[in-house]
């Protein structure tokens, strides 16, 4: 079981407990740490790169880029109590992603053009 503690607004502590509540091990990750490791969540993203060239298959992504995206960083906001650093968060993810995106051999979706949606995507998102 996990409890989160707030402190001093740039750090975040994790306090593993056992069943009866006994302190066991404390995590504190900085601020920076939290965006490397949304970072690297945007980079290892369980998402198509880039969409079907449809109209359908663009519309699919874009809602599966929301969803996806949306509940990773609502899940990293609770597990680290960093509800101050929703676009921080957000704006990691982002580049993650993007850089994954970015490194797709051309396809029937231009690179640019997969860029362009999902930029879109995220503008709704923050």
């Amino acid at each position: 079981m996990l409890s989160k503690t707030n402190i001093h607004g740039s750090l975040r502590e994790l306090v593993r407990q056992d069943e009866r509540g006994k302190k066991m091990a404390t995590t504190t990750l900085k601020r920076e740490e939290i965006i490397q490791k949304a970072e690297k969540k945007g980079r290892m993203a369980l998402v198509d790169p880039v969409p079907d060239p449809t109209e359908a298959g663009k519309a699919m992504w874009i809602q599966n880029i929301r969803e996806y995206f949306t509940e990773v960083c609502d899940s990293m906001v609770s597990e680290y109590n960093a509800q101050d650093m929703r676009g921080d968060i957000l704006a990691g993810l982002e580049r993650g992603f993007e850089e994954v995106i970015r490194k797709q051999p051309e396809m029937d979706v231009p690179v640019e053009e997969a860029l362009s949606l999902f930029r879109g995507v995220f503008k709704e998102i923050h």
